[in-house]
């Protein structure tokens, strides 16, 4: 069998490959945009007190805890100070976009805790005192996914420098 080699000369073809290359090595700024997509779903979760990925409503707050709150913070679920919200951070690089929160309570309220699970108080009570709900509020939704993969074409396609 013989060897086939092609060499292209042609000044458009070759112009238009290298600029094909460098989008693919310079990924940056799509990967940033879909990092601003994912925190625009979990912003929205919050606003929405819902999951992003699938729009289920989180369970309501309980009667205990509704009366545990000063009346100026109402009934607004996981925004008793706002923290919360305020802990979502993006990370964007060539090759990936993230979405995380460093705040504390954030895994018990996203997935969710059984009265106890964390042991016990010293003077014996259950922590938590009672049961936690998952409440999600990372992720993304088929909306998200679709201005993700407008994203990926558009970077494809030359819509990014």
């Amino acid at each position: 069998m013989a060897d086939i080699s092609i060499t292209l000369n042609h000044e458009d073809v070759q112009k238009s490959l290298d600029q094909l290359l460098r989008r693919v090595a310079e990924p940056a700024n799509a990967m940033r945009e879909i990092a601003d997509v994912m925190a625009d779903a979990s912003e929205r979760a919050f606003s929405t007190e819902s999951d992003p990925e699938t729009g289920i409503a989180w369970d309501p707050l309980s009667a205990v805890t509704l009366a545990l709150r000063p009346e100026r913070q109402g009934g607004q679920i996981l925004q008793d100070s706002g923290i919360m919200a305020a802990s979502i951070v993006t990370d964007y690089g060539k090759d990936f976009a993230a979405i995380g929160t460093n705040h504390p309570a954030a895994p018990t309220h996203f997935f969710g805790a059984r009265q106890g699970e964390y042991g016990r108080t010293a003077r014996g009570g259950p922590i938590p005192w009672g049961d936690i709900p998952a409440r999600p509020f990372l992720g993304i939704g088929p909306a998200d996914e679709d201005d993700i993969l407008d994203i990926a074409s558009r970077f494809l396609s030359g819509g990014f420098e």
